[in-house]
C-alpha cells in the first residue's frame, strides 16, 4: 500500500504513529545512523565522526565511549580515570 492510501483509511493519529514507527525502524536498521544518547531526545544523526553535538538537547558526546564528551582526554585516558575513580570509591565504602 502507498502512504496516500493508508492516510485515507487511518485516523491522523494512527497515520502519524505509522510514520514515526517507519522512520524509527529505518534509523535503527542503518549502521551509519544513530539516535542521540540523551534519554528522551529524538534527534537522529549520521555517524561520521566520534564527536557528536546534538542540535535538540545541546549535549556533546563521544560516540566511541557513548558518554558525554571528555574534553582534552583520549578515550583511554577517560576510561582509565573512570576505573581509578571507581576503585577509590570502593575503598571508601
Amino acid at each position: 500500500m502507498f502512504e496516500k492510501d493508508l492516510k485515507k483509511i487511518m485516523t491522523e493519529e494512527m497515520f502519524n504513529l505509522y510514520q514515526t514507527m517507519s522512520v524509527t525502524k529505518v534509523i535503527d536498521g542503518c549502521d551509519d545512523l544513530s539516535w542521540c544518547p540523551t534519554p528522551g531526545c529524538k534527534y537522529a544523526f549520521e555517524k561520521d565522526q566520534n564527536r557528536f553535538s546534538c542540535f535538540l538537547c545541546y549535549k556533546e558526546y563521544c560516540l566511541d565511549c557513548r558518554v558525554e564528551w571528555h574534553q582534552d582526554k583520549t578515550c583511554l585516558e577517560w576510561k582509565t580515570e573512570q576505573v581509578n575513580n571507581r576503585d577509590e570509591t570502593d575503598l571508601i565504602d
